[in-house]
Parts: C-alpha cells; structure tokens; sequence
C-alpha cells in the first residue's frame, strides 16, 4: 500500500462522505412513489369493475355517478402514467400522483357520499411516507379543497338523498338549499374533521418518520466507520509483517516466504523474520488466543517484544523467558500465545529453537521427505511469569526445509466437522516437496480452501517455510574487521589483495581504496561510541563493474543527508565536516544508504575495467 493510499484510508475513516443520508432519503421518495403507483392501479382496477358491473346492469348508476368514476378513473390513471414515465423519480412526481389520487377518491366521493370518505385518507396516510412534513400539509390542503368542492356538488344535485334519509327526517321535503345545509352538517364537516384528525397522524408518520430513518443512517454511517476502522487496522497489521518475498536477496544461504489469511478483518496469527546479523537469521510464529481487536493488539506487544529481544543477541530461550515476563505484566484480559522462535547460523546451519505451547514444525530433512519436528513443547506465552524456557537445536545441511504453521491450518474444519488434520498436512507437503516455497504455500491454501468448501474460516491461517541452501554467490568477497581505527591497515591489505586477484588498474585502485577507508573510519569514529563493534566489508565484481558495500550496527546514520561543501569558498569560511563524503560521490559512479535490520548498509558502485 502506497503512503497516498494509507492517508486516504486514514481520511476515509476520519470524515466519512454523509452524502449517503441524502440519498437515503431520495431512495426512500422513489419508492414511496412507487407504492402510491401500486395503490393507484388498485383503486383502478376497482373503478374500472365498478363501471363494468354498471354498464352490465348488475348495478345500477345515475348519469352523475359514471361521470364521477369515469372521472375518478382517468384521475388514477393519469397518476400511474407519470409513475411509469418517471419510474418514480423527480421532485414533482409525489405532487402529482398525491394531486390525481386525492383528486380522484373526491370525485367518487360526490356521488357515493359520506362512506367512501373512509377511502380518502389513503392519500394523507401514503403522504406520510415520504417523510417530509411540508409535504404532508400540501396532502391535506389538497384533500380538504377537493372534498369540499365535490361534496358541495355532490349535496348540490342531491346525491346525499337516500343517506340522509337515514339521519334527518323530512329529507324528501326538503329544498336544495336545505338539503346542502344539512350536507355540510351531517356529512361534510365530520368528513373534513375526520380528514384533519388523519392529515395530523400522517403529519407525526412523516416527522417520526423522518426522525427514525436519520437514526437509521446514523447508526449505518456508525457502522460504516467501525469497518472502515476495522480495515485500516487490517492494512496496519499487514503493513506490520514482511511482505517482500524474496526478503534478503543479497543472502543466497536461504529463503524465506510466508502467507497469513485473518478469519475477521484483524488476526491474532502472526509471523516475522529479520536478520540479528550477518550470519543469524531468526523465524518466529505466533498464535494468540481469542480473536479481533483484542487479540490483534496483544499480538502487536507480542510481536515487538520478540524482535527487539532476538536483537541482543539472546538465546531463543533467553528471549522467551524475559518476553513470557513482560507479557504477563498487566495481563488483565487473561490471554496468551502459543509461538516458535528459530535462530539459524547461516554459516554452519546450527538452528537453535524454542517452542512455548505451538504446533510442531515439520522438517524436511536428508531423508527427503518431511517429518515432524517433535521437542519439548514449553508453556505459552503469557500464561506464567515465572517459567524458563529451554531450548533445543539441530543442524541444517543445504537443502532442507523447515516449515512453520497455527493450528488454523490443522484445525480447518469442512461441511461434515472434520478436520484438516496432521496427516493430510504432511501428505500434502509431502506431495510437493521439491516444489517452490511460494508455490507449496499457496498451494496449501488453495488445499485448505478446497477441504473446508462453504464453511466458514473459523480461525486465522498462517504458513511459514525458510528454505535452507548454503549457496553463497561465488563472486562474494566478505570480510569481517573490528571497528577500530588501527584495523585500517589490514582493511587496505584485504581489499589491495582482492583487486589484484581481479586485476584492477592502479588508479582505480588507487580512489576505491580512499573511498573505503573514509567511510570505514567514519564508522570508528562515530558509530560505536561506547562499545566494540563490527564492521563488514562485501566485494561483489559483476563484469565491468564493482559493487562494495559497508555494513555495521552501529548508530543510525546517513553520510548521504550531508550538504556537499562549496568547494569553491576559501578554506577558512567553509563549514568543518562532508568533504570526504563528497570526495567518494565524486570517485564512485553511484553510491546509496540503507538502515535495514538495526544495520546501516552504504553501497558503493565502481566501473573497474577501461574500454
């Protein structure tokens, strides 16, 4: 992941994009669109049997009561179409499928009478649904104009007859007049309050409504942030583990590849590698019990306290012992891992090991083929303070293989509870054992993958294998000086012997000489300022050209970061320090510095053949 990424990730967390709330709400006027459209094709479908049972004599309508549906008819219909045209979308469509629903239920309601006023709340209940009070009162404005009029109408030309002969007596006798008066008493007004007391509960549906929805998008744009939160802290951890195979191309004695799949966004698995030396490479993996955040933070002590213990120089049981300590320290949450720390000597392949609680390692030996590596299996991690650590070792000859795993690999589960198993590990590695470590491990996990079918990962999967060879480049010439001041003359000796053998011309000799001997001297004077330390000298000859490179751990420092010195100035108003640096960039024809594994590593590049 490059740094712009990471910052974005960071941002994305930090200020999550609230424009989701808006289109909630948008989302939700669609479809309030759409179930109003479903509605209308209903009460069509209704309408229209009505007109038919009429027109068929199964009913009998006045003149007046087809007009009214006929009305009410195309009032529906021309609400569908605008649903069909839009397909619910745009700020005018709720106006005007709400406009042609209420239109047509007061059209219905001048002829029927007083109880289709029960139909004409369905669209203040469905205005509601839109969640927008403004909206809500427009409904009830509507409703109430419509059936105010129509109902008028309707008491005008004597449609409420036959049900007002049932609440007032002397309805034959009576005048228009009389008969709308007692319309607007006994009909009308109760519609219209009972309208009013409909148009307030869809009022508070749509201010509730409203207030419910936006705690709804709340409570997702929380949860969108925890998983942002949860896959940034999946980029950290990963970030955490080496992930650049091969690791140490300049070591052709070994190689290394690993792989960790996490059962949630964040893992307690963990593996590492890092060279303590020259010549020690160290492997580790870990398990740490429970899952999640938790889990991955224990991890992330775990982890730290192991390099920066292997990094002393201690023995595996030395680091576990003073880890296990430390780990048990304000250890509240009560867990604890279960890890394998190696220590290999590239020199002699001694590899000395420790195992606190872990899985065995299988060891694919002379004997080709692998086996379990089985030992003195130590308390885990964590679990008491007072535990000592033994350690074991065995010798490594070129060629053999070591391989390092979490009991998610063993312990993976399939559709019918069975186990991955031990067995079915070893037949597989064994299987493949000659081919490439990345190939065996990706292997494996598309073997695990294919065992446990649609069943869930359970628990994290990490593999490890270090593939021992011994194979040092033939061209490398290396060797091993204190760093101290007196031991120049035999540094200018060594690379005075070595440039012969490759019959260097004496000029060019001559500058890599001056070149090596300021950059070591500055690692005498300035890199070990209270201890004796070690400086490496590696000469790598590659056709025409001659890679050295300088090696120490002492303080961390880059020559390079110096400003070059104006050469130009006078002697006694130039600034004290960089002229050698600047002499061996002038001599070099490419120079580079690293800090890689607590080592400062200065790189040199000098064409040692003339055309």
């Amino acid at each position: 992941m490059t740094k712009k990424e990471f910052n974005e990730k960071v941002m994305s967390f930090i200020s999550p994009d609230l424009s989701n709330i808006h289109d909630a709400f948008i989302k939700n006027e669609i479809q309030a669109n759409r179930v109003t459209g479903l509605s209308l094709f209903a009460m069509s479908i209704i309408i229209l049997t009505l007109i038919v049972l009429g027109l068929t004599g199964v009913y009998n309508f006045s003149g007046g009561g087809y007009t009214a549906l006929s009305v009410c008819l195309i009032d529906f219909i021309v609400g569908m179409l605008t649903i069909f045209v839009t397909r619910g979308k745009g700020k005018v469509t709720k106006y005007i499928i709400i406009f042609a629903m209420a239109g047509g239920m007061s059209a219905s309601y001048s002829f029927i009478g007083y109880p289709v006023a029960l139909f004409v709340v369905v669209p203040l209940l469905l205005s509601g649904r839109y969640y927008q009070k403004g909206f809500v009162i427009y409904a009830i404005s509507i409703v109430l104009f419509l059936m105010t009029s129509c109902g008028m109408l309707g008491g005008a030309f004597g449609n409420y007859n036959r049900y007002l002969a049932g609440l007032i007596e002397n309805v034959d006798t009576m005048t228009k007049g009389q008969l709308l008066a007692q319309s607007l008493l006994h009909v009308l007004l109760p519609t219209i309050f009972g309208i009013i007391v409909v148009g307030i509960v869809a009022l508070n549906t749509a201010i509730h409504g409203k207030s419910l929805a936006q705690e709804e998008m709340d409570i997702k744009l929380k949860a969108s942030q925890t998983e942002n939160e949860l896959k940034l802290a999946t980029d950290i951890q990963a970030n955490m583990l080496p992930r650049i195979f091969p690791p140490f191309p300049d070591h052709k004695e070994f190689d290394i590849y690993a792989i960790m799949n996490p059962a949630k966004e964040v893992g307690g698995d963990f593996y590492d590698f890092f060279m303590t030396d020259d010549t020690h490479v160290a492997i580790v993996i870990a398990d740490v019990s429970g899952k999640g955040v938790p889990a991955a933070l224990f991890m992330v002590t775990a982890k730290t306290l192991i390099k920066d213990h292997t990094q002393l120089s201690l023995t595996p049981s030395e680091v576990f012992t003073r880890v296990n300590k430390m780990l048990c320290e304000g250890n509240d949450a009560g867990l604890f891992v279960t890890a394998w720390l190696g220590l290999l000597d590239l020199e002699n392949g001694i590899l000395q090991y420790v195992n606190a609680g872990h899985n065995p390692p299988l060891l694919k030996s002379t004997s080709n083929e692998y086996k379990y590596l089985r030992g003195k299996r130590g308390l885990v991690l964590a679990g008491m303070d007072a535990i000592k650590y033994k350690m074991e070792e065995i010798k490594l000859t070129p060629g053999d293989r070591i391989f390092l795993y979490t009991d998610g690999v063993t312990e993976a589960t399939n559709e019918e509870d069975k186990l991955y198993g031990d067995d079915r590990l070893l037949s597989y590695m064994n299987a493949h054992i000659d081919e490439p470590i990345d190939k065996v491990l990706n292997g494996l996990r598309q073997d695990i993958k294919y065992f446990t079918g649609k069943r869930a990962q359970f628990d994290d999967i990490t593999m490890l294998i270090l593939d021992y060879q011994n194979q040092a480049n033939s061209n490398l010439i290396e060797k091993i000086f204190d760093a101290r001041v007196s031991e120049m003359n035999e540094v200018n000796m060594f690379i005075e012997t070595e440039l012969e053998k490759l019959e260097v011309p004496m000029k060019i000799m001559n500058e890599i000489n001056i070149c090596i001997e300021e950059m070591f001297t500055n690692v005498c004077k300035y890199g070990y300022t209270n201890r004796l330390g070690k400086a490496k000298i590696t000469l790598l000859p590659d056709g025409d050209y001659l890679t050295i490179v300088l090696k120490d751990t002492g303080i961390p420092f880059n020559p390079l970061s110096k400003v070059d010195p104006d050469i130009k100035a006078k002697a006694s108003e130039r600034k004290i320090g960089g002229l050698g640096i600047f002499m061996v960039k002038k001599m070099m024809d490419e120079v580079s510095y690293e800090y890689i594994d607590s080592m400062n590593v200065f790189t040199m590049k000098k064409k040692i053949r003339e055309q």
